[in-house]
């Protein structure tokens, strides 16, 4: 659900910061350089007292060193707007003419359809537009609603209608994915030739830290309110989709499914989820990747939310760290090959969509050679 909020969270994530090991004390890895993983080794376990892992941060506020926004976000011969001081007087979306709404329309189904259906749809938008008839009925209700919203009048219909409302599955449909331009000290032979399947890297550990540091600077950027503002020539752009970037998460309903937010976030943890199987087992008996409901059919997905939260008071307390949580790291045990185009499935669906939890507005994805992503809601 993000729009020009994903450019600059893709600059955040690229960005090599100071190294903190965050990432490896939330998973508590041993020190070798290459990191065998046990069976069914879950963040994201629900059952019986075991609890998702979790990385608490204790910067309380984070406590980084002062640094100089990056240039790409400099306003160039502008005074520099912070986040949202622009906000009270942007310009509002106007709400377009009905006349203009039907002629555009019409020109839209023109190449669709025979001359005998165009003259078939231009009755039925006659027929709407008659004075008295629903088109006044439907615009008269649009503009009373532009007049009652404080922001935009269409945002709420956009966000329930095209999403919270949508049933089919959202890795598919909504989810977006990036892939991160690689590390400078990523070798070209961890590319060329994978880690083996079930291993963690201290590379990859690094690289998730770093990356895991440069959201918190940029957290701590916006919460300030000193991101400075996307502008135009025309001048500034709106800047709320930026308040549903951290601690945001959807959360199956249903029928129509509702977003978990709070602005500015007050949570001190993100969620490490790494599901992995080996012949070596670290657990008595494999545990099932919950994840990998959350990137199936809402409805189905709901339904196992309902049973899982009516299970065990330790399910229910699962959900709420993973929803309150400033994002997921994702840790997998794998790495796709060199080719790009293989790389990208790896980030866009992991393949079989386990170790992920797609519900989450943002994932970082690191492989154990060190290649990173985002899959983002």
């Amino acid at each position: 659900m993000q729009t020009r909020a994903t450019a600059s969270l893709w600059a955040a994530a690229t960005v090599v910061p100071t190294r903190r090991t965050l990432a490896a004390a939330a998973v508590r890895l041993p020190p070798p350089r290459l990191l065998h993983s046990g069976s069914a080794v879950s963040s994201l376990l629900f059952s019986d007292g075991v609890g998702p892992a979790v990385c608490t941060l204790r910067n309380t506020p984070p406590a980084y060193p002062a640094r100089k926004p990056p240039a790409a976000l400099a306003t160039p011969r502008r005074r520099l707007l912070h986040t949202f001081d622009a906000q009270p007087n942007l310009p509002r979306l106007p709400l377009p003419e009905l006349t203009d709404t039907a002629a555009r329309y019409l020109r839209s189904c023109s190449p669709l359809q025979s001359p005998e259906e165009h003259e078939r749809t231009a009755a039925a938008v006659s027929e709407f537009l008659r004075d008295g008839g629903l088109g006044e009925v439907a615009q008269a209700r649009l503009r009373k609603l532009d007049a009652e919203a404080k922001g935009s009048w269409l945002e709420d219909i956009w966000l329930r209608h095209a999403y919270l409302l949508y049933r089919e599955p959202s890795m598919i449909n909504v989810n977006w994915f990036s892939l991160l331009n690689d590390h400078p000290l990523l070798k070209r032979s961890n590319l060329r030739k994978p880690t083996p399947p079930g291993t963690f890297t201290s590379f990859q550990v690094r690289r998730a830290a770093e990356l895991v540091t440069s959201m918190l600077r940029f957290k701590a950027m916006l919460d300030s309110g000193k991101l400075p503002a996307d502008t135009t020539k025309a001048g500034p752009l709106c800047m709320n989709q930026y308040r549903y970037m951290f601690g945001v998460c959807r959360v199956p309903g249903a029928k129509e499914d509702t977003v978990y937010h709070s602005f500015p976030s007050p949570s001190k943890h993100i969620v490490v989820v790494l599901y992995t199987v080996t012949r070596d087992s670290l657990e008595s008996k494999p545990e099932a990747p919950i994840g990998l409901l959350t990137a199936g059919d809402r409805d189905i997905w709901f339904e196992a939310y309902e049973k899982l939260v009516k299970l065990t008071p330790q399910n229910a307390e699962n959900l709420e760290i993973i929803h309150s949580s400033l994002f997921v790291l994702a840790l997998d045990d794998f790495s796709a090959r060199q080719n790009v185009d293989t790389a990208h499935q790896q980030f866009f669906h992991n393949f079989t969509a386990v170790n992920r939890w797609f519900d989450k507005t943002f994932q970082l994805i690191v492989a154990s050679n060190g290649r990173a992503g985002i899959n983002g809601e």
